[in-house]
């Protein structure tokens, strides 16, 4: 209707699809896919030279990546 130049509200288009009898698409629910644990593949072992003590207080930053999606 825009790309004809109809001014229309959101009422109205309420009430065309619903006499067309068409359904608009809601939002796609938000789901976690996580990979699964169940494989046979070797996991990597944790390198054992980490250093966590600091020789000056307030000079190392650390950081995480909380989500990503893998789906």
């Amino acid at each position: 209707m825009k790309s004809q130049g109809l001014h229309v509200g959101k009422r109205s288009v309420q009430l065309g699809m619903q006499a067309a009898g068409i359904r608009a698409r809601g939002k796609r629910r938000f789901r976690i896919c996580t990979t699964g644990s169940g494989h046979g593949f070797a996991v990597a072992p944790s390198p054992p030279d980490r250093n966590f003590t600091v020789a000056v207080l307030n000079m190392v930053g650390a950081g995480g990546i909380t989500y990503i999606p893998t789906c």
